[in-house]
């Protein structure tokens, strides 16, 4: 074997052992969280203190170390409180409280960096965790943040120094552990005022009448001699109402039954509290989720006199989150695009859909042990990561790709893939959408294929004459049976298809950039949206030269939420299809495209789902905008005259025409001139002294109101008109406006 045949083989063996370590550290991963998700959840007889140090005992042996202490914030007041210790000693040596700032545990709250400290700087640390000067192998010290908040802090002495793996455990925890953190604050932080000021009725009552949370004060025998607005809120009563109620007249419990008086086994003392998470049917119908938790309070050894305390909690709003995003992630599967979720260092892949799965051959558990390269034969790290180096720099909003995906039986297909950064489970993220393209790709991977073929002929030849491929064998069969073990799932968010359908609208600062004057006001009816705007700019070669157009659009389809959500993905990818991939210039045969895309991703013999969508072409260089609407209209104001073009009493899709058409229609701008796009939603919006909609005309002389200011303003306007028209009216539907000048 040749010197040069060996250098390859060793680099091979390199590169097999650097992606069986990124393995191990994605393992590594995956346990600690699924280890320490268990831990997230509390009883409520159980103190923060207890919590944090139960806390303590399985942290700090993960993370190699001796010795760790536990800080708390005191909500709304710059210091920390001691919340847990670990294999500490003197306790009494340890600081109580903590000021932001203060030594290296108040500098670590109030910057929110991490701080990691080791005996190679030559230093020698005394943590107040610590009764004695000690010179450990590494010291960390991080913080716990929370919507920009900082919780608390968490201080370690470890016995070795910490790799990648720990600084990545970390940060993947502080999003675990933050939202659930917050929550044991408050509840910890009410009930310690409640407790101090039990033996004073008085005073209790204006911390009921003051508290945010829905809290009720009773008499031993369940009747309701106080609550505050948020209580009688959530039972849809008036204050006066509750009063003088008895409490199980408004909650029936599952675990007492009511005509054994429940309450006495409260205020007697045989169970010291009561709690559970149910759904309540109210009398207008609607149906309200909430934890209940109930609680006895004696206000003096004097008087013995006994009270109970009712705590509701509304948890509607995260019960809805949690069913769209459950239904939303059924669409996603359900695509006929193909959608991957990747880490940017590494580009390993966290998530993809089913259409991804299948056309790969594989499972989920099977996908979560690859990376980008793994299913792509044509690039290597460096070169993937120059081509997609503009996205991270934010440069671009996104990057298209037109290449080769490997199935798990080594045959290749071709696709285009759209990569945006998006962020999922707190970490930034590359997603990539698949597109289907043309036939005529085939022969590429059909060549490739034929090149894998002789290339690993080639290499069973040549393993056949050295000793040097055991090596790579036994690395090889170790990654093999490595790749076979199934990987647990680690965490799934709730908002995952809100943030993929985010991911594909375009950047506002691109459009801003591209459009100075100019303003997007997208405004969802729920957390994702029927409604979508789309944004892009293409260079055209005519025979004469080469222009640059803009292209921007308002879309409404069929329904809002979760349905409209379906339809916004597949106008968005065939908006992506019609103008940057078949590059159709003008706006009525691109919309003409999109009638013909829909109908046939839809089968629509069967489906009546459609889109209504006004579309602009914009050529700066002569000065011209072109327009085309389905059931859209574009309104512009020129001269101080407003005018409209209405389109055609047609949608994308829908009901299938023999002779389905859509006009074009010219404006020059040689003379300053404003454009408006918007959806129904804005004009729908039943609101006003009569409760009526809003309406076009009224949208006409709102705009010409407010026009000439700048446009920063005119959403402010726009926004402001809405909130005062719909009055206590929920919204109808997604709102979405989007105003430009030229000229």
């Amino acid at each position: 074997m040749s010197k040069s045949e060996i250098e390859l083989l060793r680099k091979e063996i390199t590169e097999l052992k650097k992606a069986e370590n990124l393995h191990q550290e994605r393992h590594f991963l995956n346990e600690g969280l699924a280890h320490f998700v268990r831990l997230l959840s509390w009883d409520e007889s159980e103190g923060l203190e207890s919590w944090g140090e139960r806390f303590l005992e399985r942290l700090t042996p993960f993370m190699k170390g001796v010795q760790a202490t536990f800080y708390t914030r005191v909500l709304n007041e710059d210091k920390l409180i001691l919340s847990g210790a670990f294999a500490v000693e003197d306790a009494q040596s340890l600081k109580k409280t903590i000021t932001l700032g203060e030594d290296l545990t108040g500098q670590v709250a109030k910057t929110q960096n991490r701080l990691y400290l080791t005996k190679h700087q030559d230093l020698d640390f005394q943590p107040h965790s610590s009764g004695v000067l000690i010179k450990p192998q590494a010291l960390l010290i991080f913080p716990i943040v929370y919507e920009k908040e900082t919780l608390g802090v968490i201080e370690i002495l470890c016995t070795q120094e910490l790799d990648r793996k720990y600084f990545q455990f970390v940060r993947r925890l502080n999003a675990m552990l933050g939202g659930s953190l917050k929550q044991l604050l408050r509840e910890e932080q009410l009930q310690s005022r409640i407790q101090e000021i039990s033996v004073d009725v008085e005073l209790l009552s204006q911390i009921i009448e003051t508290s945010g949370i829905g809290l009720a004060l009773c008499n031993q025998e369940g009747i309701i001699t106080k609550a505050n607005s948020a209580f009688s809120r959530f039972w849809e009563e008036e204050k006066e109402y509750v009063i003088g109620k008895e409490l199980n007249h408004f909650i029936q419990t599952e675990k007492v039954e009511s005509d054994e008086h429940w309450i006495k086994n409260i205020v007697s003392g045989e169970l010291t509290h009561y709690q559970e998470t149910k759904s309540y049917d109210l009398k207008s119908g609607k149906t309200k989720w909430a934890t209940l938790a109930l609680r006895s309070l004696t206000t003096s050894e004097e008087t013995n006199k006994v009270y109970l305390l009712a705590q509701v909690q509304d948890i509607t709003e995260y019960k809805k989150e949690e069913e769209v995003s459950k239904q939303f992630n059924e669409i996603i599967e359900a695509s006929q695009n193909e959608i991957f979720i990747f880490q940017i260092e590494g580009f390993h892949l966290l998530q993809a859909n089913q259409c991804a799965l299948t056309h790969l051959g594989i499972t989920s558990d099977e996908l979560k042990q690859k990376n980008f390269f793994d299913i792509n034969p044509q690039f290597d790290n460096g070169d993937f990561t120059d081509l997609i180096k503009p996205l991270i720099n934010k440069q671009k909003d996104q990057v298209r790709l037109t290449t080769l995906l490997k199935r798990k039986d080594e045959s290749v297909y071709p696709i285009e893939l759209n990569f945006k950064l998006s962020n999922f489970l707190g970490e930034e993220v590359l997603v990539a959408t698949g597109i289907e393209i043309s036939e005529n790709k085939q022969a590429d991977a059909q060549v490739w294929e034929q090149e894998m073929k002789l290339q690993k002929r080639l290499e069973q030849e040549v393993s056949s004459l050295s000793n040097t491929l055991e090596e790579k064998e036994k690395v090889t069969e170790e990654m093999r049976l490595y790749l076979k073990e199934k990987s647990k799932s680690v965490e799934q968010g709730i908002r995952y298809a809100q943030r993929i359908q985010r991911a594909l609208l375009p950047s506002l600062e691109n459009i801003e950039k591209d459009l100075p004057q100019s303003f997007v006001y997208y405004e969802p009816k729920e957390e994702v949206s029927g409604d979508f705007y789309w944004y892009s700019q293409a260079d055209i070669q005519y025979l004469d030269g080469k222009t640059t157009l803009k292209f921007i659009a308002t879309a409404d389809c069929t329904g809002h939420g979760v349905p409209g959500a379906f339809m916004s993905l597949l106008g968005n990818q065939a908006l992506d299809n019609a103008i940057l991939h078949q590059k159709i210039t003008e706006p009525d045969l691109i919309l003409k495209e999109l009638d013909t895309s829909i109908h046939r991703i839809l089968h629509q013999d069967e489906h009546r789902d459609s889109i209504d969508l006004a579309l602009c072409v914009i050529d700066e260089e002569n000065k011209t905008l072109e327009f085309a609407g389905a059931k859209r209209p574009l309104l512009y104001i020129q001269n101080n005259e407003l005018h409209s073009l209405k389109g055609e009493k047609l949608s994308v899709g829908g009901v299938e025409l023999p002779d389905k058409n859509f006009k074009k229609y010219q404006v020059s701008f040689e003379e300053p001139t404003t454009f408006y796009m918007f959806t129904d939603g804005y004009t729908d919006q039943f609101g006003g002294p009569d409760n009526k909609k809003f309406l076009i005309p009224k949208m006409k002389k709102l705009l010409l109101e407010i026009y000439q200011l700048p446009f920063t303003e005119q959403k402010e306007k726009l926004i402001q008109n809405m909130k005062e028209w719909k009055g206590d009216n929920e919204l109808i539907d997604d709102l979405l406006v989007i105003g430009f000048r030229l000229g």
